[in-house]
């Protein structure tokens, strides 16, 4: 009885950005063009049942990872999802099936017809309400993903505040978008100001991917004073280093050596971001990101680790899953 009560106050947090999961119909008004069946990447109904099992079996893996088999995640970001088909077959038709999950998510402007949900454990969390927020854009610049806000209840009644963003990338050059991402930023920080006057002591979690480091404006700007970034970081260490170039390392064939969620350009970083209003931030047990085996591969060329992507260029690797690693926040309420 009481283990039962221990790991009854457990809640444990999941942010996952899928990489590209897409269904493999047209959407007339969207360019998905790369994954559709008579695409380059030749993306048929197979290849996504692989997808949606190897995300699926992800998740569980955050399960086996809890230090005492505390369960699989109650609350679920992700980003990189397409539709409602994709979000069906990962909580009806896959290993997750046998559980309680059921989802939210948008339906944006981006032009790619990517979109953000959240996956929760109907037996551990409620939703009271969810709303999709449109965020405008700089002037000239494409629409980018609404951020999915959601209010609900928790097993023990705690009411807990959840956003999901999957801010601009940087492609064109960090400076040149770092307007569009700050757009982003300002529209969450708002939101979490709205709801601290109403409840300073309110239970906030902005999830994501945040196309931003530690230290970039963007995700400052959402923090402000009254967020924590509970994200876990790692500095490289000299003897991380083989030829000492941090930027272009040659690293030995450990997965200690692995500093971020996303690998790019030869180096490892944290875009991706759970961030815990103070109060909630202080009940953190504890925050990872996922290694295990079946989410890396080893680059001989680049003698590094680096996540196992679905596609290599046109190729298709069955056992695939994200070019990003999961983050897991576990938290005793």
């Amino acid at each position: 009885m009481i283990c039962a009560m221990v790991m009854a106050s457990l809640l444990s947090f999941m942010e996952l950005n899928c990489e590209n999961l897409f269904d493999t119909c047209h959407d007339s008004m969207k360019q998905d063009y790369q994954y559709l069946p008579d695409s380059p990447r030749r993306w048929t109904g197979g290849k996504l049942f692989c997808k949606v099992r190897n995300i699926a079996q992800t998740i569980l893996m955050a399960g086996a990872q809890n230090d005492d088999n505390g369960g699989i995640p109650d609350i679920v970001a992700l980003c990189e999802v397409e539709n409602d088909t994709v979000m069906t077959m990962l909580t009806r038709r896959s290993p997750l099936r046998t559980f309680f999950y059921d989802y939210l998510m948008t339906s944006s402007p981006d032009a790619r017809g990517i979109d953000v949900a959240l996956m929760y454990d109907s037996t551990r969390f409620v939703p009271i309400c969810h709303q999709c927020w449109r965020v405008q854009m700089p002037e000239g610049e494409s629409p980018t993903r609404d951020v999915l806000y959601v209010k609900g209840v928790t097993y023990n009644l705690d009411t807990l505040h959840v956003m999901v963003v999957h801010a601009p990338s940087r492609l064109g050059g960090k400076r040149k978008t770092d307007g569009k991402r700050m757009a982003v930023a300002t529209r969450v920080r708002h939101a979490i100001d709205s709801i601290q006057s109403i409840n300073p002591n309110a239970h906030i979690i902005v999830a994501g991917d945040f196309n931003a480091g530690f230290n970039d404006k963007s995700l400052n700007t959402i923090c402000g004073n009254s967020m924590t970034d509970v994200t876990p970081r790692r500095e490289k260490r000299h003897d991380d280093i083989n030829d000492g170039n941090e930027t272009n390392a040659t690293i030995t064939r450990d997965k200690r050596h692995i500093f971020g969620t996303y690998w790019y350009q030869g180096h490892w970083e944290t875009i991706d971001h759970v961030l815990l209003s103070n109060g909630l931030a202080n009940l953190v047990e504890r925050s990872f990101i996922m290694t295990d085996t079946v989410l890396i591969e080893y680059d001989e060329r680049q003698g590094c680790y680096k996540p196992r992507r679905s596609y290599k260029g046109y190729h298709f690797d069955p056992k695939g899953v994200s070019d990003h690693l999961p983050i897991v926040v576990r938290m005793r309420l």
